[in-house]
């Protein structure tokens, strides 16, 4: 259901397109799965995500990709966690330091 898939992605829509790209180039007898349609659409809004207003507020998406390999950029060089409740996120800072903690746990 690719229309929802596109909706459910929403803003993180660049994620979904780096996906695709990476499923194209490591699968390419499955590439044509991918309906033209998606790939026009995501590809269409590529130049205005370049070209919008800086964000002024310093925020690593990283996180939102990787739990672990973002930690760095968050705790020593200033940048915003993006799942946090007060940077658009949905997780408290008790819940994001759970989920970090687990990281050791689970290596």
């Amino acid at each position: 259901d690719w229309p929802r898939l596109l909706q459910r992605f929403g803003e993180n829509w660049p994620v979904l397109l780096s996906h695709l790209i990476l499923f194209a180039y490591v699968y390419p007898a499955e590439a044509s799965n991918v309906p033209d349609w998606v790939l026009h659409e995501l590809l269409e809004r590529v130049p205005t995500a370049f070209h919008s207003a800086p964000d002024t507020d310093r925020i690593c998406r990283g996180p939102l990709i990787s739990r672990a390999q973002y930690l760095t950029d968050i705790e020593d060089w200033g940048y915003h966690d993006p799942r946090l409740n007060s940077h658009g996120g949905s997780m408290t800072q008790a819940e994001v330091f759970d989920w970090t903690e687990a990281i050791e746990q689970d290596g």
